[in-house]
């Protein structure tokens, strides 16, 4: 889903890398990495007809020492890194989570859990020490692969104007993460999305099922629609969110607000481990003055100013100029 942000021309151009890492022969993890080997390499990646050219194995995740006379040892569980990797046609048009300065613009959400809103191994749950259930997971391969041509097409039809992969910590991490980006507020629209009780609310916002939300004109509204229609994608797909210019952060529900926040007060929260590890790393009021910097809402942030037109043919001045060969005017010097 993250490499769904470059400009790729189809799923089968995307090769794998695997980085499997266990505890081999401490009981019961040779059969779990068995299992993972056979989901992934011999059931997901053949119904998407991709491939895991390279990799490797890390088959030692234990470690045992003696403390105080007794045996201690940690085990880590059973874990794969995918690194996912493809020609990219055009690099210009790669998106980001930078959101477009227009005004009339809309957020969609595209959640691959069609509906579902499991919350095992979520950071909301981890946050009150709970596992939370049943986790996030690819349910049918080919809602994959509709995703993926969805944000092929809309790109491809000048749809897109900004995208973020669902990150840790759910849709609401990342539509504030796109807010702080762009220095934006946020209005986010649970209509139809959650029940009166809390729990679903929380659900909405916090559940890390696969997905995306991207940036679209609303008066593109339809012809976006269509395109979900098209691959397949309606019951994963629904407004959730819109821009604003206001420095706040809300949370509405058939017109009442839930929660709300000042933009700075969110933006704090978010870069307070950044901050207090930088501190630590370098120079203490350096830091301080990199997140002041930061948390300026007013902003414009790093913005590219090319001082040429990449398009331009640089040898241009160099062809078909009727300039006489080199080897001719070398001839007339007496040169062979």
């Amino acid at each position: 889903t993250n490499l769904c942000a470059a400009p790729l021309e189809s799923l089968d151009r995307i090769k794998l890398s695997a980085n499997w890492m266990a505890a081999a022969g401490h009981e019961g993890e040779d059969a779990k990495l068995f299992d993972a080997v056979e989901a992934v390499g011999m059931e997901l990646c053949p119904a998407l007809d991709l491939a895991i050219p390279v990799g490797k194995d890390s088959l030692s995740m234990q470690a045992q020492w003696q403390a105080d006379g007794a045996t201690e040892r940690s085990v880590s569980p059973v874990s794969l890194v995918v690194t996912a990797f493809a020609p990219v046609v055009d690099v210009r048009r790669q998106l980001t989570p930078l959101l477009a300065d227009e005004d009339e613009t809309e957020l969609w959400l595209i959640g691959l859990g069609a509906g579902r809103r499991r919350m095992g191994g979520s950071i909301l749950a981890q946050c009150h020490g709970a596992f939370a259930g049943e986790s996030p997971d690819l349910d049918d391969p080919q809602r994959l692969r509709g995703y993926f041509e969805l944000v092929r097409d809309a790109r491809e039809a000048g749809l897109l104007l900004a995208y973020h992969d669902r990150s840790d910590g759910g849709v609401f991490a990342t539509l504030a993460e796109m807010a702080f980006a762009s220095r934006r507020g946020l209005d986010i629209v649970l209509d139809g999305w959650a029940d009166d009780h809390d729990d679903d609310v929380f659900e909405v916002l916090f559940n890390e099922e696969l997905g995306a939300v991207v940036q679209i004109r609303a008066a593109d509204r339809a012809e976006f629609a269509d395109l979900v229609a098209e691959h397949g994608l309606v019951e994963c797909a629904q407004r959730i969110a819109r821009p604003t210019r206001a420095d706040d952060i809300r949370v509405l529900d058939d017109g009442e607000v839930l929660a709300e926040w000042h933009w700075h007060e969110l933006f704090d929260a978010w870069w307070s481990v950044t901050h207090a590890m930088q501190r630590l790393r370098d120079n203490p009021a350096m830091a301080d003055e990199e997140r002041e910097s930061a948390r300026d809402f007013a902003a414009t942030g790093l913005n590219p100013r090319l001082g040429y037109d990449p398009g331009e043919d640089i040898a241009a001045p160099f062809v078909n100029t009727g300039a006489r060969p080199r080897v001719a005017i070398l001839r007339e010097q007496g040169v062979n």
